[in-house]
């Protein structure tokens, strides 16, 4: 951190736990006696981490080149050579449909492209909401197109389009102080609470009849088999439980902030450790009831976000994740 900054230590917080959301859906995502877990952090944990980007975002061109699609391209060709031979999968590399957890990637180049456009409407508060009227309504029409989906992640990039938006409209609409000590009040702490228990205790019941694949974004209504206000009402689940996740989030520096703050690489390498997990089947979970797999699952993913948000990681892989960094070495 230079002198003279004050860091905003809850979206490192906010980033570190989420962070652990990620890796930990990644380890229990084939774990099928645990879906309604799996599912339900996929209600939140990228939609607040596209509300994050956003908030942090700048309009910065040569920033967009080197931090992100040079990641992207370096981690997409990484990703098809070790599929190819690590995995022993036949697959062919392909700059327009990333490979798995790269789609977010994609999403943020994207995004951060589409900035000043966005920034035409931060000029006033009606324009800030028409502009957020337009990402959410822009997210729900795109579910219509069946010829939208992986390529270049466009299903997804409109999908999760609203919460990056709202995190930009509220970066340039209030001081963070103030959005902060706005949200840490006790009756949004309170009823945002009181409604996301009901949401997971309605989604624990019903979670049978929600396919994961809606809440990725990547397929049209006709592919999904669902209607369009089935979005509607998983956009309403996933601001309310947004809006309790950021009340309660930690503001000062704490134990896990240094995590937020290399979430890059966290991201960006524990892609590769899922998949050797995932072909060589470790570990072995046949026969395990529910709270041991959780309690499995929760060590695992804290094992690997641990040692990848080492500063030795960071000092023998900094060259992949930027190339500012790869210049200067």
């Amino acid at each position: 951190m230079q002198k003279g900054t004050t860091r905003i230590w809850f979206y490192d917080n906010m980033k570190a736990i989420l962070m652990f959301f990620v890796v930990f859906g990644h380890v229990i995502e084939r774990w099928g006696n645990i879906a309604f877990l799996y599912k339900f952090i996929y209600l939140f944990h990228m939609p607040l981490f596209a509300f994050c980007s956003g908030y942090l975002a700048k309009n910065n061109p040569k920033k967009v080149l080197t931090d992100m699609v040079y990641p992207y391209v370096t981690f997409q060709i990484l990703y098809y050579a070790f599929d190819k031979w690590v995995l022993g999968e036949e697959t062919a590399i392909s700059f327009s449909r990333p490979n798995w957890i790269m789609w977010y990637m994609l999403a943020i180049i994207a995004w951060s492209l589409l900035l000043p456009l966005i920034e035409v409407g931060m000029t006033s508060k009606k324009g800030m909401i028409i502009t957020v009227g337009i990402s959410i309504a822009l997210g729900i029409v795109v579910g219509f197109d069946e010829k939208v989906g992986y390529f270049l992640s466009t299903s997804r990039i409109f999908y999760f389009l609203p919460f990056f938006v709202v995190g930009f409209c509220i970066k340039k609409a209030l001081k963070p102080e103030v959005f902060l000590n706005a949200m840490s009040k006790w009756y949004v702490k309170c009823s945002s609470g009181v409604l996301t228990t009901a949401i997971l205790v309605w989604f624990y019941f019903l979670h049978d009849k929600v396919a994961v694949y809606w809440l990725y974004g990547s397929y049209s209504y006709a592919e999904g088999g669902y209607h369009f206000t089935t979005r509607v009402l998983i956009y309403l689940c996933t601001f309310v439980i947004s809006i309790f996740a950021i009340s309660i989030m930690p503001r000062k520096e704490t134990a896990i902030s240094y995590v937020g703050q290399r979430c890059i690489q966290i991201y960006l390498l524990h892609g590769f450790i899922i998949k050797l997990m995932v072909k060589y089947k470790v570990p072995n979970v046949e026969n395990l009831k529910s709270g041991v797999l959780i309690t499995l699952a929760a060590a695992i993913s804290f094992v690997i976000v641990f040692i990848l948000s080492s500063k030795i990681v960071e000092r023998v892989f900094g060259t992949l994740f930027s190339l500012s960094v790869a210049k200067q070495k």
